[in-house]
């Protein structure tokens, strides 16, 4: 084989992987983005729970986590396709309260949700089960009023030990702190894929351009090359000289 054609092989092999590259690069990229954008939008969700928590904890004088069942109930109710369970642990991964399907829940160690809450920049984790996906946000959670509320009479305390009517508050009043776990369907988890959705698009029609024109000029030149050897051929076979102008 002459060595430039050996050059244009290795040349039109660099343009294939090339495309091949950029295609499985720009899958890569979107399922990675798609992913953030869906955990994101998650922990938002999680948050606008917690919050209808609190909400309606205040609304319903609840201020013990073990009654709160009833509501977690209510707002699964309200949103089944979206929701999938709802748990109230202590930092111990202890459920205080619960409601949903939380078979698949995770099991936690003890210390370990507290240092999930702690990140900033904590992601929500995926479990699979039996729906499909379901994204696991943690959040923290306050219940009741300003630490020390609940303090002035004093009834239902035992004699000097100082403490409230085993309303799950530590010393002082304060309360222990909880976590809200939210286990949302990755299926039901909407958010915008518009700009994300047109890169997408563009890195895949690149990608498969450069493939297609790369096939092109590889199938024209192998034709060509194909040809020449043919006429090569023909002509030692009629024994008629390459440079006879006659």
């Amino acid at each position: 084989m002459k060595p430039k054609f050996l050059w244009f092989r290795i040349t039109i092999g660099f343009g294939v992987l090339l495309g091949l590259l950029l295609l499985v690069q720009t899958l890569l990229t979107y399922r990675f983005v798609s992913r953030s954008l869906i955990h994101q939008e998650a922990s938002r969700d999680a948050v606008r729970r917690v919050q209808s928590i609190g909400r309606l904890s205040r609304q319903g004088n609840i201020d013990e986590t073990a009654k709160l069942g009833p509501i977690l109930n209510e707002l699964i109710r309200e949103d089944p396709d979206q929701i999938a369970w709802i748990r109230i642990l202590n930092f111990d991964g202890k459920v205080l309260a619960s409601g949903g399907n939380h078979l698949a829940a995770p099991a936690y160690k003890p210390g370990e949700i507290g240092k999930v809450i702690g990140n900033r920049e904590r992601v929500p984790t995926e479990v699979p089960t039996p729906d499909g996906k379901v994204v696991v946000a943690l959040e923290p959670l306050r219940l009741g009023g300003p630490p020390g509320a609940g303090r002035g009479s004093g009834e239902g305390r035992g004699p000097g030990d100082g403490r409230g009517p085993s309303d799950g508050r530590g010393r002082g009043g304060r309360r222990p702190p909880e976590a809200a776990e939210i286990g949302l369907y990755l299926s039901g988890i909407s958010t915008k894929f518009g700009p994300l959705q047109t890169n997408l698009i563009i890195g895949l029609m690149a990608a498969i351009a450069l493939l297609v024109s790369m096939l092109i000029i590889g199938l024209s030149a192998w034709n060509i090359s194909k040809a020449k050897a043919c006429i090569a051929l023909t002509i030692r076979r009629v024994k008629i000289p390459v440079n006879n102008g006659k």
